[in-house]
């Protein structure tokens, strides 16, 4: 009997990898889906869910997935990290377009300043 929830999730990929990996330790598993659908506002979750008697194996599978999920967050992070083109510092603000004109001639792009060599550069 499955009844034991080991991790919840809120997306279906992380849910299902967990699954895959739980199978290919000879564990079974059972991906669930709850919460309220989307079109009544909800957000849905997935749970992933073994017997209990199969725990600690789990236990060291879901290790793994957590250190492999922590590098991919670190890596997404790191790639998503705005530098400057002119020195390459990370302190980059978007900077405000305060005046109607600056909303009319700069609409849909974002301006970015570097606080520390004061350049300005468009996206």
């Amino acid at each position: 009997m499955i009844s034991k929830v080991i991790s919840k999730y809120l997306d279906k990929e992380d849910a299902r990898s967990l699954q895959i990996q739980l199978q290919e330790a000879g564990i079974n598993s059972i991906v669930k889906r709850h919460g309220l659908p989307i079109f009544f506002g909800g957000i849905i979750n997935y749970q992933v869910m073994i017997d209990p008697k199969d725990n600690e194996p789990a236990t060291s599978v879901l290790q793994n997935f957590i250190e492999r999920s922590k590098i991919k967050l670190a890596e997404l992070t790191k790639a998503l990290t705005v530098k400057c083109p002119g020195c390459g510092s990370t302190k980059v603000v978007i900077e405000q377009k305060n005046s109607l004109l600056k909303k009319i001639i700069y609409y849909g792009v974002t301006i970015h300043r570097c606080n520390e060599c004061h350049g300005k550069w468009f996206t």
